[in-house]
């Protein structure tokens, strides 16, 4: 693991996933601890050395800053805790406190923002259904238009 935290870049998957391949290849750091924190907050990152509880254990009580345009905008500027209450409800299984998520390590998005963008030299494949025509581009190609 040593030699996968000094060059992390090299390990973890391009895109905003823990996987490639659809979820044949999961990333070396990612891991699920169900039933070690709540559901939903079970996700694991080593590269971070923290789950989901733990994010969103540092993120209560901090302010909404963007909500969805279709979604309620008062609520921007207050906490998750202002708006829903909280009930300090515990998890079961765990023992632990159960948070307003917003990490998503459980569901495999990535919350280390390393590789977030494909290489430039990932091919794209384009099939038009109408004619039958198969085009191909490279994500370099794409940034240039």
């Amino acid at each position: 693991m040593l030699d996968k935290l000094s060059v992390p870049e090299k390990y973890i998957p391009y895109g905003y996933y823990c996987y490639e391949n659809n979820r044949n290849e999961p990333c070396p750091f990612w891991e699920s601890k169900v039933g070690e924190y709540p559901h939903h907050e079970d996700g694991f990152c080593h590269y971070l050395g923290k789950s989901d509880w733990d994010l969103n254990e540092e993120s209560t009580g901090q302010k909404i800053i963007f909500v969805h345009e279709d979604m309620d905008q008062s609520v921007v500027g207050q906490t998750m805790e202002e708006v829903f209450g909280d009930d300090e409800e515990i998890d079961p299984v765990s023992g632990k406190k159960i948070h307003f998520t917003s990490s998503l390590i459980w569901d495999q998005v990535k919350e280390c923002e390393i590789n977030m963008d494909e290489p430039d030299d990932t091919v794209i494949v384009q099939f038009n259904s109408e004619t039958g025509e198969k085009t191909t581009t490279t994500v370099g190609e794409l940034k240039n238009v």
